[in-house]
């Protein structure tokens, strides 16, 4: 996605999200913001080193459904997506610790992690935030990654 150019408050602004009133400004004084209540402001620093500030404004944005039901399902679904990232992030960090600890050579560790990752994965399984076979592959692959690390290590 390329880079959008806003006007908001008489300057230029860069967005490159199109989220809920968020807005990428780039080298920009905050004071410029501070006119508007229930401000958020995050700091990141680019590639070349020049810092961009995220600035959204906390407001409530109103529904687009016309029909309560529709509104329930919109909150319902905003519930959903936020445990199954939270559940897919469990799952990277847990594979991850994996992979540090067959670098790191720590064989003692490795069954827990891999109990505890497959048992995430059958979780994640039963829940259908992924496809069973998808978990079956999964952990297959890291079996497979932990006996080679300890054929190699022995």
């Amino acid at each position: 996605m390329g880079i959008i150019r806003k006007k908001f408050l008489s300057e230029t602004v860069f967005s490159g999200m199109r989220t809920e009133g968020s807005h990428l400004a780039k080298d920009r004084p905050m004071s410029l913001f501070r006119r508007e209540k229930n401000l958020k402001k995050t700091e990141l620093t680019h590639r070349e080193g020049t810092k961009i500030w995220i600035v959204s404004l906390d407001r409530k944005v109103p529904s687009l459904a016309n029909i309560k039901s529709s509104e329930k399902d919109i909150r319902r679904t905003k519930r959903r997506n936020a445990a199954n990232s939270q559940n897919r992030n469990r799952l990277r960090t847990q594979a991850k610790k994996i992979l540090k600890a067959i670098q790191d050579g720590e064989k003692e560790s490795l069954k827990g992690l891999y109990s505890e990752y497959a048992s995430l994965l059958d979780k994640a399984a039963n829940t259908n935030l992924i496809h069973s076979k998808n978990a079956d592959r999964k952990k297959s692959r890291m079996a497979l990654r932990i006996h080679r690390q300890a054929a190699a290590g022995v």
